[in-house]
């Protein structure tokens, strides 16, 4: 079992979150462990009603003992039969306005869950099958605030579910939290928001979610180019007599500054219209930028290219990642020097209506 409970600087910043300034008349936690964000809820929200269950019996006891006024069980949250025997539970389904979720994130081997969704069946990371069980015990429109590995965002084993998850809530992401917010492991977190759209927008959501988006963007197609050119081996390649050289550093507040750089090749150029965005590096909204010239410019391997069909085409893509940017910042992983993948960024410009392809530079 996961016992790495929930910091109170970050219980509280998730509470933040909730988007209720009314009392909610019920809050829930279906693997609270120490009660950290239920308490959190609390001086939010004295009057609520609390809920709380956990798979470890020593933490139910606790909680019982020191929270007379709380409804506690123990259940095992991922187990249909264990929910069922759960009397606390039986009692709330469809029920609960707020979800507060820190769940456990091993996956051990690899494992993955059966989770349903909208009578939809997904195979999802042991996090996320927290997350979308406790959607069946939202009352209309409710929401969950959840603790989740950083790494679930940009998995390609969770994207069906998030698909599914964003047809029927509206999604939002905080900025990720540094690794050394739990005592003794070091994951990085992300806080996630998920609030239930209506019945009626889900039912028809789920039924056309992708082609609706689809029709809505115009069915906005983007070439994925990743530069080549390593900055370290620039000499070689240098010349007076060609092509501009856009590094990560040409990439300033929206826009291309003139590079100094010029190098020789007669392969691997890209033209605009285009949406440029660091490859590698600290994410920045302020260095996804439109280049709509038709000179052809050479990148470095640091930068990739968004090659579209019109300009206007350009600038409804970096407004699509301008408005996902809390899920973008999220896939840019690695241990040193944070990166994004072509597979992370095709995934979520595809979960977002637009078509992809990877394309070669121009090489004319």
């Amino acid at each position: 079992m996961d016992r790495f409970y929930t910091p109170p600087q970050l219980a509280e910043k998730v509470v933040r979150m909730a988007c209720s300034d009314a009392l909610p008349e019920r809050v829930a936690d279906f693997a609270a462990g120490s009660g950290g964000l239920l308490h959190a809820a609390l001086t939010r929200w004295p009057g609520a009603e609390i809920v709380a269950t956990d798979i470890d019996r020593q933490a139910v006891e606790h909680l019982r003992r020191s929270n007379a006024t709380w409804r506690v069980g123990k259940c095992d949250f991922l187990n249909r039969n264990s929910r069922a025997r759960c009397r606390v539970l039986s009692e709330i389904r469809g029920g609960v306005p707020l979800v507060l979720l820190n769940p456990p994130f091993s996956c051990r081997g690899g494992r993955r869950w059966s989770a349903g969704l909208n009578g939809t069946g997904v195979r999802v990371s042991k996090a996320l099958a927290f997350v979308i069980t406790a959607i069946s015990y939202l009352a209309p429109e409710g929401q969950i605030v959840a603790i989740l590995p950083a790494g679930t965002v940009r998995s390609d084993g969770d994207r069906r579910a998030w698909e599914l998850l964003r047809a029927i809530c509206c999604c939002k992401s905080a900025a990720m939290d540094g690794r050394k917010t739990f005592a003794g492991c070091y994951p990085q977190t992300i806080i996630v928001r998920l609030k239930l759209r209506s019945r009626h927008v889900r039912l028809e959501k789920v039924r056309l979610w992708r082609s609706a988006y689809v029709k809505a963007t115009k069915a906005t197609t983007v070439s994925i180019i990743r530069g080549t050119f390593q900055m370290h081996t620039l000499q070689r390649y240098r010349s007076s007599s060609s092509v501009p050289l856009l590094h990560t550093t040409s990439l300033d507040r929206t826009e291309v500054v003139a590079p100094r750089v010029r190098v020789s090749t007669s392969r691997r150029k890209v033209r605009g219209p285009a949406v440029l965005l660091p490859r590698v590096g600290q994410p920045d909204p302020a260095k996804i930028c439109l280049y709509m010239k038709k000179e052809p410019v050479a990148l470095s391997d640091c930068v990739l290219a968004l090659r579209c069909t019109t300009c206007a085409d350009a600038r409804s893509v970096r407004q699509v990642l301008l408005k996902n940017w809390g899920v973008l910042e999220t896939l840019y992983g690695g241990t040193c020097a944070r990166y994004i993948t072509i597979m992370r960024l095709t995934n979520l410009l595809e979960s977002c209506g637009l078509s992809v392809t990877s394309a070669s530079s121009d090489r004319s």
